[in-house]
């Protein structure tokens, strides 16, 4: 009769380590929120999941598997493959497993949300100017329109309200590359529609979706765990700006909402009307 092996806490401390191949592949498997409460198990775990290069370009990879799966009703698929085809197109710039920890959870927050099905007069435009980019009079597929990429981090209607009001301008952009600008325009106005409002992007220039790359991210002597780093600080100490009550899809939506200022307008309560039920 054989002795029974016996498993002590130290043996699964360094599982990782020990078996590093089978570990990853339990990983994978999970969910992007369960993989990060396994960060925090033990400092063996901790120093694995810093320490890996390839644990989230492998669940970035399942996480596009999936979402190419997803089926919507057919009133939604025009909407929900607009949002996909920028996402995979993300995915296609990551280079660093920062990014791909950041496209895994948004791939998979993006399985999740419901779809915006606004805004139909738009989506028009956007099927006009698909078209016309089929026939081969612009040089590079629009985008939009920009409120798909967009999700509000809080869900109460008050707060729904003020930032659909404040966002109102920009919802339903759409974004083509600065060389089809004259081609964009004249399509759309030949339809008869011109009161659509434009967003202009340099598409085969060196910022792509995910922004410029870092020329010093593989420098050395930064941030070890800099990976897992929390987000910066808020702008005010009480109140949030409605960009940090934002969830953009891509960075460069960020960055184009930054120069609107979107980070400086800041959502209060109605202090009167706070003040009328004190007595």
């Amino acid at each position: 009769m054989s002795a029974a092996v016996s498993v002590t806490p130290s043996s699964w401390a360094k599982f990782p380590f020990s078996h590093p191949c089978s570990f990853q592949k339990i990983m994978v498997m999970l969910d992007t929120s369960t993989i990060l409460d396994c960060r925090v198990v033990c400092t063996d775990w901790r120093d694995w999941f810093t320490a890996s290069k390839t644990v989230w370009s492998s669940v970035s990879s399942r996480m596009v598997a999936r979402v190419l799966r997803r089926r919507m009703r057919t009133e939604l698929e025009q909407v929900w493959d607009i949002r996909l085809d920028l996402l995979l197109e993300m995915v296609d710039e990551c280079w660093t497993e920062e990014q791909e920890l950041t496209m895994a959870i948004r791939i998979e927050r993006a399985t999740k949300q419901s779809i915006w099905c606004e805004f139909d007069d738009t989506l028009k435009v956007i099927s006009q100017l698909h078209q016309a980019f089929y026939r081969g009079l612009m040089a590079s597929p629009c985008v939009g329109p920009v409120c798909i990429f967009l999700r509000s981090k809080v869900a109460h209607p008050y707060v729904l309200k003020v930032m659909g009001a404040t966002l109102a301008e920009y919802l339903k952009c759409v974004i083509i590359s600065c060389d089809d600008r004259p081609a964009g325009v004249c399509t759309v106005r030949r339809r008869g529609v011109d009161n659509t409002r434009w967003v202009f992007k340099d598409m085969d220039g060196r910022e792509g979706w995910l922004g410029e790359k870092s020329e010093d991210c593989n420098e050395e002597g930064g941030e070890k765990d800099s990976l897992y780093s929390t987000a910066p600080p808020p702008a005010h100490g009480i109140f949030p700006t409605v960009l940090e009550l934002l969830d953009c899809d891509s960075p460069w939506l960020k960055k184009m909402l930054i120069k609107t200022g979107m980070d400086k307008i800041l959502l209060v309560p109605k202090f009167e009307e706070v003040t009328k039920h004190i007595e």
